[in-house]
């Protein structure tokens, strides 16, 4: 493990918001997959965060892996799942 998991949480797509995406994007449905689920870690450090990360790129296939860092604060609050900032993230790659 690299440094000390705080907390894990986890967002799965309703049906509504997979309607909503396909609306806005062309996915296979393999690639439907890849969204359908996120997961949010919080580490002790950043530093921990950033040596997680970096391992998740050596993995045999990185592109199923997306990384984004959160404030804290976001988490704590749990307001961190699915938003228009996903989407329009999404929309760009």
């Amino acid at each position: 493990m690299y440094g000390t998991v705080k907390g894990v949480r986890w967002y799965v797509l309703t049906p509504a918001e997979e309607a909503d995406l396909l609306k806005t994007r062309s996915l296979s449905p393999a690639q439907l997959a890849c969204e359908r689920l996120r997961i949010f870690v919080r580490f002790d450090t950043v530093a921990d965060a950033f040596r997680a990360a970096e391992k998740l790129t050596d993995v045999k296939n990185p592109s199923r892996w997306s990384v984004a860092f959160f404030s804290s604060e976001l988490y704590s609050r749990g307001v961190l799942g699915l938003g228009e900032d996903a989407v329009s993230q999404a929309n760009e790659s």
